[in-house]
């Protein structure tokens, strides 16, 4: 099997994950936040490794891209029952970082993978987005866990 033909079955499978997600939108309940994590982070780092040194989306991969915009855009003022507000806006963040990295390359952040989080909100002048740490799935649940805490304590959200 060819590195192509690898890329082509792992854009597939991600295009089909965020295609359910983005038809179950409507029905946020129905949504396994535990998988669209893993999704979230899968994705991530194809996109990385897919646009690489060219720093350009290829077109064939931009249903991908569609799918996960339209997914952020429930998040933005949606939640589901039994998601806190805090949950529910670290995965807007989430989201809007991943497209934000994808629009924008992957080299922008502090550490060695960075997905900056908090672009929808505002942030004080000369201060930084926080970012999430993408280089394993332990420190990205540490980000998401932490951009959690931190909504509920600083923004007063549950």
């Amino acid at each position: 099997m060819y590195k192509g033909d690898v890329m082509n079955e792992k854009y597939e499978i991600l295009l089909e994950s965020w295609a359910t997600i983005k038809d179950n939108c409507s029905e946020l309940n129905e949504i396994n936040l535990d998988e669209l994590k893993h999704l979230i982070y899968n994705t991530y780092h194809f996109f990385k490794s897919e646009i690489g040194e060219s720093k350009e989306i290829n077109r064939s991969i931009l249903a991908l891209y569609n799918h996960i915009a339209g997914v952020s855009f429930y998040f933005v003022s949606n939640f589901a029952e039994g998601m806190t507000e805090s949950v529910s806006s670290t995965f807007e963040d989430f989201l809007l970082g991943l497209c934000y990295v994808i629009e924008e390359g992957f080299d922008a952040g502090y550490t060695a993978n960075p997905l900056p989080l908090g672009l929808g909100k505002h942030t004080p002048a000369g201060c930084a987005n926080p970012e999430a740490e993408m280089t394993s799935y332990e420190s990205f649940e540490k980000a998401f866990d932490k951009n959690v805490h931190d909504l509920q304590e600083n923004c007063d959200m549950e």
